[in-house]
């Protein structure tokens, strides 16, 4: 047979077939997953998102020379504490203070010492994936307090300097609100993800057709900190559909929405949702033998030509196949379903309970159709199995090679995939499931998929 042929018969047990466990019963319906997720769980070090935080903050937090018996300049000195609850963050950083009192432009008396502020700021991500943080300052604490002498006079410098935190404490929080909002700190990411998914991904040898992934929603689990580590999990939403390549519009990217979702336990969940029925199946065949050349209708069997004329996929309680209408140096017709059967230890997809039928017009000998039967049943079935199990392999193969093509610096890789399938109602129903791991380098962040 073709290697076309066996490409497309393939093609078609991969997407629309059924699972059954050792008993061989059917996965009851309920128990599909009715849309695709990833849903991650993730970790990485608090003291890495403190370098983070203080790569977004201004290393001038204030200065002041105006409406004060001294000048003011307060720098951010280091983060000494971070914790992550839900959507909350609470930040303890130090801050140098500088006091200056000039006469002109002439400094006659300074001072400096340090403060440590306690923050809290709520955070959350707004439509335009900008980090959003609501800042409030808890309290305050002198490490070391300044000390101005001028011609003898001592000015009480602490108390100026706390009485004009008190006074503009909510400007100062909202300067640093503002800073965050305008870092683009994760709309670079979101471009990353959005792009990258653009494109439908390619699944058949002439490159007619392409699974088309669309995010709809990117949500984060509020954080939780236990010592020094901070885990969160991060979830992807999305719809996914099988489109021709030549009704592809590359400037159809659509950028996902964000929520919190509150997951119960961090815990890996990832599937990729299929469903077509059989007259979508059929359409899948019938255009691309539009589309392709004629020779691809061509197989040998036992030293005869045949041409495929008609293939009509066919779907029948909990089997798949074709019934083919072929001419040639023979004539007739040729059925053929089977029942794929996902072993998941063995990660292999068996083809068992194979029906196999052919009717060959004006031929009477019973011999020969029962050789030709026996040589379809087990030659081009065989040889079926085989080639659609290296197909499996071959597709999360690639996704891992994907995977390290993404923009950031990353170790992930796919170690486990499991594909439960099942018909119900006339569609075809697949879970490509999988679990991913690794760890992935973003904005000095060394974050963990766990």
């Amino acid at each position: 047979m073709s290697k076309y042929i066996l490409s497309w018969v393939v093609l078609m047990l991969l997407f629309y077939s059924c699972r059954s466990t050792r008993k061989q019963s059917v996965t009851p319906y309920n128990k599909m997953n009715r849309e695709s997720i990833l849903k991650i769980p993730f970790e990485f070090k608090s003291d890495e998102l403190i370098g983070l935080i203080d790569s977004l903050l201004p290393d001038t937090l204030l200065e002041k020379d105006s409406d004060l018996p001294v000048s003011i300049k307060i720098t951010k000195g280091s983060i000494s504490k971070i914790y992550l609850d839900g959507k909350n963050i609470n930040l303890v950083i130090s801050v140098n203070i500088e006091l200056d009192k000039t006469i002109g432009a002439l400094s006659i008396a300074s001072g400096n010492g340090e403060i440590e502020l306690d923050i809290y700021s709520q955070i959350d991500i707004d439509e335009d994936w900008r980090l959003k943080t609501k800042t409030s300052l808890v309290e305050y604490n002198w490490i070391r307090k300044p000390e101005i002498k001028l011609i003898g006079i001592n000015f009480n410098a602490p108390d100026i300097i706390e009485q004009y935190i008190d006074y503009k404490q909510s400007d100062w929080m909202n300067q640093i609100d503002s800073t965050i909002a305008k870092s683009d700190l994760l709309r670079e990411p979101i471009d990353s993800i959005s792009n990258h998914f653009s494109s439908p991904f390619k699944f058949d040898s002439l490159s007619n057709f392409g699974l088309k992934i669309i995010p709809n929603i990117i949500s984060l689990s509020p954080f939780v900190t236990n010592e020094n580590t901070i885990k969160g999990a991060l979830g992807i939403k999305f719809n996914n559909d099988i489109i021709h390549l030549d009704d592809l519009n590359i400037n159809d990217t659509v950028y996902p929405k964000f929520s919190w979702d509150y997951y119960d336990k961090f815990k890996q969940k990832a599937v990729i949702t299929l469903s077509l029925n059989e007259r979508e199946a059929q359409d899948l065949v019938d255009d691309f033998y539009a589309t392709q050349d004629s020779s691809i209708r061509i197989f040998n069997i036992k030293g005869n030509n045949i041409k495929i004329k008609k293939l009509n996929i066919v779907f029948d309680t909990d089997k798949v196949g074709a019934n083919i209408n072929f001419t040639g140096d023979k004539a007739g017709k040729l059925l053929i379903k089977t029942r794929p059967i996902w072993d998941n230890k063995a990660k292999y997809l068996n083809l068992r309970q194979r029906f196999v039928d052919i009717k060959l017009d004006g031929f009477g000998s019973s011999l020969i159709i029962k050789l030709f039967h026996k040589t379809i049943q087990k030659k081009i079935m065989d040889s079926l199995e085989k080639t659609l199990n290296a197909k499996i392999k071959n597709a999360f193969m690639n996704s891992n090679k994907e995977l390290q093509n993404l923009k950031y610096k990353n170790s992930l890789i796919i170690l486990n995939y499991d594909i439960p399938m099942q018909l119900e109602d006339g569609f075809f129903m697949i879970d490509i499931d999988f679990t991913i791991s690794g760890e992935i380098m973003w904005n000095n962040l060394n974050i963990t998929l766990k």
